[in-house]
């Protein structure tokens, strides 16, 4: 359809949480519903069980994920091109890279983890939620903003993502510690987006002009 990734992201977003809504009729299904004990006992394991008595299971996961994602942007041929392809994708394909299917492949892992954190978040909550994660698309983006990635393509990693998903939870946690609105929750983390796009857009138009 050449629809802008963006655009084409947020539409389907609404469209299957209208979906889901509609044939859940907006009420959460219990784990429970399920029947079976054993799938019951591993649902709860992964929401909230423990790695060593200590360690949470979902920041094994997430540490787990971080490597190996960590690994294929940085030392594989795809990663290259994926730094390529969101640099410059006209030039990317003239050097004959084959930028439909390195933007698919990047489609498909961006899916299978956003389903990871979805799988993750129902175990927590011990029952699927039509409405769950709502508004969480807003601070992934801060995160990866502040941890240096660029709205405009080819530049971000990893570790810089990690950390300003970091620095988001930290600043969630102090939001509520401090009993601040949740309105105002979202004005602040929509005000950090617009932070982090006008910086990188500055950076950018610096860098042009001195080139």
């Amino acid at each position: 359809l050449n629809v802008t990734p963006f655009i084409a992201t947020l539409g389907t977003q609404f469209a299957f949480r209208g979906l889901t809504q509609l044939v859940g009729q907006g009420k959460p299904v219990s784990i429970r519903a399920l029947g079976d004990e054993k799938i019951i006992s591993v649902f709860q394991f992964i929401g909230s069980g423990t790695i060593f008595g200590k360690v949470p299971f979902p920041t094994v996961i997430m540490i787990v994920t971080a490597i190996i994602l960590g690994i294929i942007l940085s030392k594989t041929a795809f990663g290259r091109r994926l730094y390529s392809v969101g640099s410059n994708e006209e030039a990317a394909r003239l050097s004959g890279i084959n930028v439909i299917k390195t933007k698919l492949i990047a489609y498909i892992i961006c899916g299978a983890t956003a389903s990871m954190a979805g799988i993750l978040l129902a175990a927590r909550l011990v029952s699927a939620q039509s409405n769950a994660g709502q508004g969480y698309e807003l601070e992934g983006i801060a995160a990866a903003v502040i941890g240096g990635t660029s709205v405009m393509g080819g530049e971000g990693g990893i570790l810089g993502t990690v950390i300003g998903a970091f620095v988001m939870g930290v600043l969630r946690n102090g939001l509520n510690l401090l009993k601040v609105d949740a309105f105002v929750q979202m004005v602040i983390i929509g005000i950090i987006i617009v932070l982090g796009v006008w910086y990188d857009t500055a950076r950018r138009k610096k860098q042009a002009e001195s080139v």
